[in-house]
């Protein structure tokens, strides 16, 4: 298939998946370029709910530890500079232990993203539901808990981004 045509129709798939009104009244903020860092994640925790709940999946619960954890992990990632599950070279879980999530028996996973200022929250989920890997993980059901933050970064090369970060985990 000619590369124009299957552009054409990756373009005409995204046109005919509209967004009813019920969805977007569902996640306050969610269709919205602004607002704080609190309540655009808060709007992509809505939306992760709804596409969880569209694949049959359990909802996620809310861990505060996580939530601290991804901002932790934002700030680290706009303080090494490096967009990476890795910054400075700490271990992925890095954040999920500081803030005492990991420990003994668990299972983690986070989902990474940057996004140009003015993207809006079903932007980021998008990005993620595109992408196979962040898919895997924001649909699976070896997880409970979720948190999710958000940080305007300046970052090397890029200028400023809005830096996302998901954590998930399982406690044994």
């Amino acid at each position: 298939m000619p590369s124009f045509l299957r552009s054409a129709l990756l373009a005409a798939a995204l046109v005919v998946v509209p967004v009813s009104s019920a969805q977007a009244s569902a996640c306050p903020g969610a269709d919205t370029p602004g607002g704080s860092d609190q309540a655009r994640a808060a709007a992509v925790h809505c939306l992760v709910a709804q596409a969880r709940a569209e694949a049959g999946r359990a909802p996620l619960r809310q861990a505060a530890s996580l939530v601290r954890s991804a901002k932790l992990k934002a700030s680290r990632i706009a303080g090494c500079n490096e967009f990476t599950h890795t910054p400075c070279g700490a271990p992925m879980e890095a954040q999920m232990r500081a803030v005492g999530y990991a420990r003994s028996c668990y299972a983690v996973a986070e989902n990474l993203a940057w996004v140009s200022r003015g993207s809006t929250p079903r932007d980021v989920l998008q990005a993620w539901l595109d992408s196979p890997d962040h898919r895997a993980t924001l649909l699976s059901g070896r997880y409970r808990d979720t948190g999710v933050a958000r940080r305007v970064a300046s970052m090397r090369g890029t200028g400023r981004v809005e830096l996302w970060v998901q954590h998930f985990g399982k406690r044994c």
